[in-house]
């Protein structure tokens, strides 16, 4: 496993509320994307399932050329239902978003903020009590 990542993925998973998730996201983005091919070996063989979920979070912000077939791989070869069930969810999202966009129904911008206000809303909803 790529050291670098596995220790901005473990900071993701760390975080204590809400905005330190997001900023943790947030850091981790540029190195995911730099080396979205390490990403994908961490979100299907990293041994932790939550650096797994973590990882895929990031596969679905960068939304590169290849996260379907991530996404597809996890959801139909992943031993842990929770990673599955987490990818299909992701994939989900990330197809209404292109349908979305495909269809003109959004501007792009509305589809960013709408996007974005669902990103805050599920990483607060890790830390509700």
């Amino acid at each position: 496993m790529n050291s670098i990542l596995t220790r901005l993925l473990l900071d993701i998973l760390r975080a204590t509320s809400a905005d330190a998730y997001l900023r943790a996201q947030d850091e981790a983005l540029l190195p995911a994307a730099r080396q979205f091919g390490e990403l994908a070996a961490e979100a299907q063989d990293n041994p932790d399932p939550a650096l797994r979920i973590e990882a895929l979070e990031l596969v679905a912000l960068l939304d590169h050329a290849d996260t379907d077939d991530l996404l597809l791989a996890c959801i139909h070869g992943d031993t842990e239902s929770r990673v599955a069930e987490h990818a299909k969810g992701l994939l989900y999202r990330l197809t209404v978003a292109r349908n979305i966009r495909e269809a003109g129904q959004m501007s792009e911008s509305a589809l960013a903020d709408h996007q974005a206000r669902a990103r805050r809303r599920s990483a607060e909803a890790r830390y509700r009590k």
